[in-house]
Order: C-alpha cells, then structure tokens, then sequence
C-alpha cells in the first residue's frame, strides 16, 4: 500500500438520533464559511505523533486550520501527525436529534485517508467514519477502549459522493447517495455528550490536503415508512476458504481471538466482486449480509459451532443462506447439517465434500504446493513465527493447522512406483471429518446446491516411494514420500469435480475453465452464484495478486514500521505489508515505537513459488527513537540468496555466547561450549563439496541431529539440572532452528 497526497474537498451531514424525537426541522448549527471566519471553531489537537508537543507542518512551518475561498481546511507536509477542529458552541444534549448531512469529493485518488469525526468529546473519547480506497472503518475510542469495523464501497477517483448517516439509539446507519449501505449496532461503554469534528492526519507519506464546507446540524425529520413495504431479502452469509482469514494478534503473537475478531486478510481481493454483487442486489454489510472471516487453522467442526452462535447472536428468527467457498463450504455445511430448519439455502462453491489430494503435501510434508499464492502468505508467515516452538516443520503443520486434516481425501488417492494404490484404511493419517459430516447429509440435501469448475488439471493420484532417512529424521511423509509423479483428472485445479459435487442434490453446477480462485472472483462466476440464490444477477471481474513473487514483512512487539524500496513506500495494513512482484534492490523497514516501545522481532520474508527466504532482526526501540534496517532483494538468485548453513553456524555462535556468559559452573560451562563446538564442526562438515549426494549428506545430518538431541537432553540433569529455564529454552529452541536450517541446506542441494 503507497499512501500518496491527496485534496479531499467535502461538505458534511450526519444523523443523530436520540429516544424522544423531535417533528420539526430545526437548525441548530451551521456554517457555511463564505465570511472566511473560523472564529466559532476551536483547534482540538495539532500534534506530531512521534513528538506530542510539535504541530503539524507545512512546507517546514507549523500549520493549521485556515478559511479561504468559502472553505475550511489544512495542508500538511510534514511528519506523521493529527488535528481536529470543533465547534465552539454546540454540544449534543439528551433527547436532541440531529443531521449532519455531506458530499465528499474523491479527488485525485482514492487511497488517502479520510476521516469525519461525528462524535468528539476529547481526544480519548471519539468516534469516527475512516475511507481509504474500497474501504470504510468505523472508529470509537472510549477512554483507551477501541473498537474498529470494515465494511466497502467502490469508490472512483474524481467522484463527489453523497453521504448521510443515522445514530438512532445504538443503531448507526449510513447511506451513500441517499442508498443505506452499512448498519452497526454500537455497544458498551459510551460516553455522554460530545460535538462535530473535522480531523486530518497524516502518516509515513507526509502530504495531505483537506477542506471542509456547508457544515449544518439540524434536527432529524421523521422517516417516512415506505408504501408498500418490500419483501426483506433473506440474510446471507459468505464463509471464504483456506487462509483468506486474518488476525495480526492472532496469527502473529498467539493470541486467542474469537472468529468475529477476524477479517479478510489486506491481500485477498477474491470475494470483493461477490460482496460487491450482493450489495447491488439489496444487501447491506452488517445488517443482512455478514462475512465470516474465521480463524481457518482450527478443526472445521469448532468453526461450525462458532458460527452457529454468530448466526444466533444477528438473527434471531427466520432463515439464512449460506455461501461458502472451499473450507468455507464445508464450514456451512457443518452448520446447516445441525441447524436445518434455520437454512432456506445452502451453497457451496468449489468446496471438497471427498477432500482435497494436495492438502498432503502440507499435511505429511510442510509443503504448501497446491495452494495459491495468496493462501500461503499466511502459512508461510504463520510457520516461520512459530518454528522454533516445534521439533520439527510438521510437527509445527499438524499442530496449527488442523484443519488440514479435515480436507484430507476420503478417495484413494495415493499409488506406488508398481502402480498399486495404497488403502486409505492402511495410512496412518486419515480425514477425522468428512465421514462424519456425510452421515449426517441427508438433513440438509434437499436445499443443497454445489457450483463446480471443470478448469483442467487437477490431482486425483499422488505417486510415493518409501522415505529417506532424512525425511525420518524430520518426521516426513509417515504415508510415502511423493516421487513427483501424479495422475490428473477435471477439476478447478485444486478440489477434483468428483469432490466438489455431492450426488443427490438438487442443483450440482457446471463453471467452464475457471480455476479455483476465479471461481468466485470472475462476473461469470458472482452472476452464476446470485442466480443459483434467486438474486438478480450481476457481477464484477476482480483481479486477485497472486503472490508467487512476494515481499512479505510484519513485526511481533508494540512498534509500528514502514517499508521503502523501489517501488516506493508502503504502510502496514492490519499489521502487514505484502509486496506483490517485487522490484529486486535494496528495502528499508523503518521501526518506530508504539506507545512507549520496546523489544520486537522483525520478519522480513521473500517468496517465489514455492521457496522462501527469511531474516529475522529482534531489537528494541524507545520513545522518540527510530530503527532503520536494510534487506537486499535479487529473487533470481538461487535460493532466495539465502544462506542455510551460514544461518546455523550464526545460530550456535549466539548460544556459545549465551552459555559462556551464563551464571553456570565452570566444568557444567566448558561442557556444553564443547557440545555447541563439536555442533559447529557437524555444520561445517555437511557444507563441504565432497558431500556431493543425498546419501552423504542424510549420514552427517543423522550424526548431527542425533548429537542436537542428546544435549538438549541433557540441560535438564545432572550438572546442568540447575541451568536457568530462560537459557534452557534458548538452547533448545535455537537448536530446533540449526536443524531446519540444516534440512533447508538438503531441500536447496538435493531434489529428493
């Protein structure tokens, strides 16, 4: 994301709307500033973020507010910072409603921030409208609570939007061009009292430009119902697949979140077009349409459960449709199969009713092939934040992920060099959900429809030999490692035709040469789902990244960052930058703290198909203070350019100076330097150019797992048995980190 200058020229109206009413139109408050006079408004706040006691700039001077040309507004171009203007003398009372109606002009661009404060008390207690792009948040802070909400529009650049919203008791309205586009439903704690506001802000990019007019707060007319009344569309909910989920606290720190925490992650565009379709036909975000961006590591059968008290907790009579897309189809059929008499209809499109073949890959082998692109942006970030708390990668997969195993094929799906097909009932790893899931099928088959791609290609037979000895020593393919060799048949690339229909249902449809993900992002696609819902049809082509060449970079501690390079700068959006296509030279993140700062550690992850290469910077960084670091970009070099076994030697050298500066005895002390010694010598030797095929490579690394494990053992006995637990976990996780280095040294060196 680029934040750029922008002019925003706009002229407001909001509607407040209290418990006794009021029948009269009555203005309250109003200002057209034809006088050039800003007199009547106070500046609330002018503060740089990093230095609270400086203004806003412009052009190297402290700026402000200002009146001219029958407008009000500011310019800035300085550092991040943040103001507000308010009215002198008009405050919100009890039993008062208002209108506080206006036009918003999109000049120039519409990725800018913007921001309308419609209820201001200080600057601890607020609430606000926030546009960037395609999207709208809704902002409260109550006195350090905060509460934030998404919904979209598709705005144009160049455009003047008509916009006018409602605050009736707890029910927040908000229309666009005189059509009600979003309702939320406020909560707890609130606060009394408060007035307009204008505010402008700036971030990273330090350019911005915004005026305001034709400000007037009137009381709020009644309503009149209309004749005759339309028949309520019935609510729908839109379940996305694998991976489309985001939660930074989550997926970052370990958090956790219930699934109404979760969005759509930033990158993924796929379901944009459908919302959009939907919202055309009469929906509104929030109020009969609802995505259920859930936390899609966890076993399909809790998301169920979950949903069903999301779907309790909005709609409490009548029936629902379900859409759900992949997993998310699955997710919904889950539900519907318990909740029947609550689905009028239930759709799924490209879901894997008999499971998925590539899902074992991931499963058995922690490798994401398979999935797209911008589904393995969180796996790939979510394994590498977690790595070091796991003996192996797969170990890391089956902990996380399992949901995974809930898309396993029922079908054989698996073949030996000779040709003969291995029995599911013989592997050692099986699906725990679909089994049950079709026993129970027949409660909801009747209001069932699939909608299926017969794009191509797509897997149906995995050929497997027996593994290596490396693969026993990581824990790989239990079931047979895949030689390479597979077996096609029609699909959409991922979920075989056979999968993604169920027999029986009423409605099993037919998509032509779409894959997996534009199953749903193409028109053809969102006009076929809004007929299969009865829905007049229309739809909208969505261009979806795909990521196989990416940038991906967050940090896990209370900072804030930014990251420069050749394509320009880019902001963080819900904790992450992801840099599709990157150009190759050098990037900068800049760290900054957040609140008062402290320690973090900085990822920062190149990908090209289905290789990766990450650095990880831990710093600290106080108030006031900035960290800058450097990370070079040439994806056409081998590996990333990344340099497995030079990570490892790295690694044991920041234990040798952790255990020799330890509080151990001195004996206790010298035996351990010379295990991480001998360690270092193993590494050394594995990088040698006579260990020049797989079997020479596998016997060193065997020698050198096995010498990792037996001093891991031994930090928790004999002389060693007192070692400090801080120390202890830093062995041992930094040596989990050798190993998969070392095994990342064999995948870069070997194919098999």
């Amino acid at each position: 994301m680029v934040r750029v200058g922008v002019v925003v020229l706009v002229s407001i109206s909001f509607a407040f709307v209290f418990p006794k009413s009021i029948n009269a139109s009555i203005i309250y408050f109003q200002d057209n500033f034809n006088d050039n006079d800003i007199s009547d408004w106070t500046v609330a706040r002018n503060m740089q973020w990093s230095a609270p006691s400086l203004p806003c700039l412009y052009q190297s001077n402290p700026t402000t507010w200002k009146a001219e040309n029958g407008r009000v507004g500011i310019k800035i171009d300085g550092p991040g910072c943040v103001t507000e203007l308010i009215p002198n003398n008009f405050n919100f009372t009890e039993g008062m409603g208002y209108s506080y109606s206006f036009d918003m002009e999109f000049t120039n661009t519409v990725i800018a921030d913007r921001n309308i404060i419609f209820k201001y008390l200080n600057p601890s207690n607020w609430y606000d409208l926030k546009f960037y792009g395609s999207d709208m948040w809704f902002q409260k802070v109550v006195d350090g609570y905060y509460r934030l909400e998404k919904s979209s529009y598709s705005f144009q650049d160049n455009q003047t939007y008509h916009f006018r919203i409602e605050f009736s008791n707890i029910v927040i309205k908000i229309f666009i061009n005189d059509i009600q586009v979003w309702e939320l439903a406020d909560s707890p704690p609130y606060f009394g009292g408060g007035t307009i506001g204008f505010q402008a802000s700036v971030g990273t990019d330090p350019d911005s430009e915004v005026w305001f007019d034709n400000v007037v707060v009137r009381s709020l007319d009644p309503v009149p119902t209309p004749t005759p009344t339309p028949t309520p569309l019935t609510p729908i909910i839109l379940i996305p697949g694998m991976g489309a989920g985001w939660n930074y606290e989550a997926l970052v720190h370990g958090v956790n979140v219930p699934d109404t925490d979760w969005k759509i992650a930033p990158y993924v565009k796929v379901y944009n077009g459908l919302i959009s379709a939907l919202e055309a036909a009469g929906y509104i975000q929030n109020t009969n349409l609802w995505v259920y961006a859930y936390d899609w590591r966890r076993n399909a059968s809790d998301t169920a459960n979950n949903l069903a008290q999301f779907i309790s907790d909005r709609i409490s009579s009548g029936q629902v449709n379900l859409v759900g897309h992949s997993l998310g189809g699955l997710v919904a059929r889950a539900y519907a199969q318990s909740n029947p008499e609550k689905i009028d209809k239930l759709l799924t499109v490209g879901s894997p009713h008999r499971g998925v073949g590539e899902a074992f890959y991931l499963w058995e082998g922690a490798n994401p092939q398979g999935f797209t692109g911008w589904q393995k942006l969180a796996m790939k970030l979510l394994l590498r934040v977690n790595r070091d708390q796991y003996d192996t990668e797969v170990a890391e997969v089956q902990a996380l992920f399992p949901a995974l195993r809930n898309v396993l094929p029922i079908y054989e799906f698996l073949k030996n060099r000779d040709g003969s097909i291995k029995p599911i009932a013989g592997l050692t790893w099986t699906n725990n959900f679909l089994p049950g899931l079709d026993s129970q099928l027949g409660s909801i088959l009747a209001k069932l429809q699939t909608l299926s791609s017969n794009w191509g290609n797509t897997v149906k037979f995995i050929q497997v030999e027996p593994r290596s000895l490396a693969d026993i020593l990581t824990g790989r393919w239990v079931d047979g490692k895949p030689t390479g060799q597979k077996e096609y048949d029609n699909g959409d690339g991922a979920v075989l035709l056979s999968s993604s229909q169920i027999s029986g249902a009423p409605v099993n449809d037919e998509l032509s040469g779409k894959n997996h993900t534009e199953i749903i992002s193409k028109e053809i696609s969102q006009k076929k789902i809004l007929e299969m819902l009865g829905l007049p049809a229309s739809g909208q082509d969505v261009n979806q990244p795909n990521y196989d060449s990416a940038i991906i970079v967050t940090t896990a501690s209370p900072v804030d960052f930014q990251v420069s390079g050749p394509g320009g700068t880019f902001l963080p959006e819900d904790g992450i930058v992801v840099i599709s296509n990157p150009a190759d030279g050098d990037y900068q993140v800049t760290v900054s703290p957040a609140g008062g700062g402290g320690n973090y550690t900085l990822y920062f992850g190149r990908i090209k198909g289905d290789d990766e290469a990450w650095q990880e910077v831990s710093d600290s960084v106080a108030s006031g203070q900035t960290d800058q670091h450097q990370f070079g970009v040439q994806l056409s070099q081998a590996n990333l350019g990344d340099t497995p076994l030079d990570n490892a030697q790295a690694r044991l050298e920041t234990l040798k100076t952790a255990v020799g500066a330890s509080a151990l005895k001195l004996p206790a002390r010298r035996i351990l330097l010379q295990d991480l010694a001998r360690i270092k010598s193993y590494v050394a030797d594995i990088g040698q150019t006579k260990v020049n095929t797989a079997a020479k490579f596998d016997a060193r690394m065997n020698r050198l797992y096995r010498t990792i494990d037996a001093l891991v053992a031994k930090t928790g006995r004999g002389p060693w048995a007192d070692m400090a637990a801080d120390l202890r976990q830093q062995i041992k996780e930094g040596l989990r980190l050798v190993k998969q280095d070392v095994y990342q040294q064999r995948a870069d060196q070997f194919a098999n």
